[in-house]
């Protein structure tokens, strides 16, 4: 399913947006944004932005909070690659029973290396994702000659090419 259909008419629970290209990850995230924007009401109550290997665990309470005045709440934490244990453990705990009201949005350029005395979070989170999810494939490739296009184009511009 592609990412603009799995926004209507209603957006999946959880996003996994863990891709080494940025410009592939960062738009992904902004039609994510877009499309669940509407949703969420005023966006200083409803939207939040954590830092995986900072307050990844704040981002997970979030998740969990009920929107004020909206019909959802729009979560995304940032820098998956830096999660700690204790973050990864917490969000294993949290797909386990998502809210029904929140969007939430994992994304960075993959998870935490495997160490001794880690896990490989990419399979355990992977596993734990509930039916109302969307993964961003992690071999998608970024087609650069349609990406520049639509940079363009969004900034009213042209490729010539010749």
């Amino acid at each position: 399913m592609r990412l603009e259909e799995s926004l209507s008419p209603r957006p999946r629970r959880v996003y996994v947006l863990a891709h080494p290209i940025e410009p592939l990850r960062r738009n992904a995230l902004e039609t994510v944004v877009e499309g669940v924007r509407p949703r969420v009401g005023l966006e200083a109550f409803n939207v939040g932005w954590f830092h995986a290997g900072e307050d990844g665990a704040g981002g997970l309470t979030a998740a969990e909070t009920l929107p004020m005045m909206a019909s959802e709440r729009l979560v995304v934490i940032t820098h998956l690659d830096e999660g700690t244990n204790s973050f990864f453990e917490g969000l294993l705990a949290y797909l386990e029973r998502p809210s029904d009201t929140t969007v939430l949005v994992l994304t960075g350029p993959g998870f935490p290396k495997v160490v001794k005395g880690t896990k490989r979070w990419s399979q355990l989170v992977d596993k734990a994702l509930p039916a109302e999810s969307w993964t961003l494939d992690r071999k998608a490739t970024l087609d650069l000659r349609a990406f520049a296009e639509g940079v363009a184009r969004a900034e009213g511009k042209g490729i010539d090419a010749t």
